[in-house]
């Protein structure tokens, strides 16, 4: 480690304008610790809201350029410098480049100055991780209670043996934002706080899942979270909520888009701080116009994640029908796992769906029953790395645990293998759909029609969300359409395809898969014969 010491009392606000609040000599520092007050910061209400917010954890799905970064730096300073504050434990501060580390440093000595009259010391330190052996730069103030201000590089390691309050900034840029949460929460266990805040960075990021849920328990309590930049809900209340629909981690909620800051007074508090004459409906023209796309616009300064419009079920549509009773996936890799149970069944009809893979990808088997109309999740089943007589067993075990209707496989690869194997020893029982174009078409119909008219119910769970979301509309140069979707950790929308076929299986388009051969089965026939009737399939 080394350390290069600046001086501590040259820092000045002459080079560093505000971007988003005035200090405007808000407060002088008086002997004794005691501050007299002059005039008071002019930030924005949502800015003025994220300050006051006191919650053990909390987010902000943001705008670019509504000043958070700046009063995130009066709050760090305020609360360390202040003896009427009521934390002034050590501050850590990460985001997603060393400069912008810099750069909230810079913020930090400016409210000190401004605040303060001074700060104790300030300087950087080269540390080094101890794993890669590469070095980073640590920006630090020490305010003159000893308390530290410090802001790292986005290294996961580097929160490790640290505590206090910490701030995520960017934490949709950064490489490993999952890492990032895991190794920077613990370091407030002993009172500290955990902000988080960014700009969106596309749909299934990882901030972009965190206001998600945020948003998700908002609504469950009567709010809606776009209608104004923070819900003041008491936290305690959060976390019941969270509780109760299964939802982690819970953060005190905070969004603003720029219309929103623009309504609160931005573009007249930034013709007062640089002398310009800007009208609101001309500021947000001219933000539009500079803009690469329309998406990149939305993406940027509206709140909306790239991709948001190719995905086949929408997040909204996934959560709809998401239902506390269907149980998660339930790992039966390798020869020695556990069978697959069903949890929740009631001994009505099976229908099974099975997306094969064995080496990239995981196979899922996916089994539900029809209740009236609907199909609930009753098991899902992933097969990691698992042979084809392995992954037959699991499938047979879900044959004896249920009456199964039928099982149907995606017929592609190792698909037609375990197909006919299992074809050879249950009969009619076991039918395939060939992945043609046309097929994947139908697939894709049948499961976006299930999802908007509710007839389907999935588990509370984060990674197959993931993967029902995952599956995007591609057009090919010829301007055909197809559906696929980016491989992952969860795998290649595996489960999107087993669903898929459950339902299509249920909706007996053709062929093998006869609607009279269902009908019997309690509402699954009847709804696909009321479809076919009605001419509603995309493909028909």
């Amino acid at each position: 480690m080394t350390r290069d010491r600046q001086d501590a009392d040259t820092t000045t606000d002459g080079n560093l304008p505000p971007p988003g609040g005035v200090p405007a000599d808000a407060h002088t520092h008086a002997a004794g610790g005691v501050l007299r007050r002059k005039r008071a910061p002019q930030f924005l209400p949502a800015q003025r809201a994220w300050i006051a917010d006191e919650s053990p954890a909390k987010l902000a799905y943001k705008s670019r350029r509504t000043g958070w970064t700046f009063a995130e730096a009066y709050d760090a300073v305020s609360r360390r410098q202040r003896r009427t504050q009521p934390r002034d434990a050590d501050y850590w501060f990460s985001s997603a480049d060393e400069s912008a580390g810099q750069e909230f440093i810079e913020y930090c000595a400016y409210w000190s100055q401004r605040l303060f009259g001074a700060i104790a010391d300030r300087y950087t330190d080269e540390i080094e991780d101890e794993r890669t052996r590469r070095s980073g730069t640590a920006h630090v103030i020490r305010c003159r209670n000893g308390r530290r201000i410090t802001a790292m590089t986005s290294n996961p390691r580097r929160f490790r043996s640290k505590g206090g309050d910490v701030a995520l900034d960017e934490f949709g840029h950064h490489d490993d934002a999952a890492a990032m949460y895991e190794a920077a929460q613990p370091a407030t266990l002993w009172g500290g706080t955990l902000r988080v805040f960014g700009t969106p960075n596309g749909e299934g990021a990882e901030l972009h899942n965190l206001a998600m849920r945020c948003e998700k328990v908002l609504r469950a309590l009567g709010h809606d979270p776009h209608a104004v930049t923070h819900c003041d809900v008491d936290y305690e209340t959060l976390e019941r909520q969270a509780d109760a629909l299964g939802v982690r981690p819970v953060m005190s909620y905070h969004r603003v888009t720029i219309a929103q800051a623009v309504g609160e007074g931005l573009v007249e508090l930034l013709n007062r701080t640089r002398g310009t004459a800007l009208t609101r409906e001309g500021f947000v023209a001219r933000l539009r116009r500079q803009c690469r796309s329309e998406e990149h616009f939305q993406q940027e300064y509206l709140c909306t994640p790239a991709a948001a419009s190719a995905a086949v079920l929408k997040y909204a549509l996934i959560e709809a029908c998401q239902d506390a009773e269907c149980p998660g996936v339930q790992d039966c890799s390798g020869r020695d796992a556990a069978p697959p149970r069903l949890v929740g069944y009631r001994g009505g009809a099976l229908v099974i769906g099975v997306d094969v893979g064995r080496s990239q990808d995981p196979s899922v088997a996916w089994a539900c029953e029809a209740v009236g109309d609907v199909l609930w999740t009753r098991a899902v089943a992933r097969m990691d790395s698992t042979s084809l007589v392995d992954q037959q067993t699991v499938i047979e075990a879900l044959l004896r645990a249920g009456r199964v209707a039928r099982v149907v496989i995606l017929r592609q690869g190792m698909g037609v293998g375990l197909f006919d194997h299992l074809s050879r020893r249950h009969g009619a029982a076991i039918a395939a759909i060939d992945e043609s174009r046309p097929a994947k078409l139908g697939l894709v119909g049948g499961i976006l029609q299930a999802f908007e008219d509710r007839r389907v119910r999935v588990p509370l769970d984060d990674g197959l969300r993931e993967q029902l979301h995952a599956v995007r509309e591609v057009r090919t140069p010829g301007g055909q359409v197809s559906y696929d979707a980016p491989r992952s950790e969860q795998g290649h929308a595996d489960a999107f395809w087993a669903l898929a076929a459950v339902v299509d299986a249920a909706r007996a388009p053709s062929g093998a898969l006869t609607v009279e051969a269902i009908e019997g089965l309690g509402g699954i026939g009847e709804w696909a014969a009321g479809r076919r009737r009605a001419r509603r399939r995309a493909w028909v």
